[in-house]
């Protein structure tokens, strides 16, 4: 599932490629994500 939201700092779009997995902090009533952050990938992850 595939679904867009605003971030705070659209700088960081620039580092996320398809199939990243990402961690964001999402605040009550705010759609916004802040704190985007790209996690490294796992060892299992780089098998697939």
């Amino acid at each position: 599932m595939t679904m867009s939201y605003p971030v705070d700092k659209p700088e960081v779009l620039k580092k996320v490629k398809v199939g990243d997995t990402i961690m964001a902090t999402v605040y009550k009533g705010d759609i916004t994500l802040h704190n985007v952050m790209v996690m490294p990938a796992s060892k299992s992850d780089k098998k697939k």
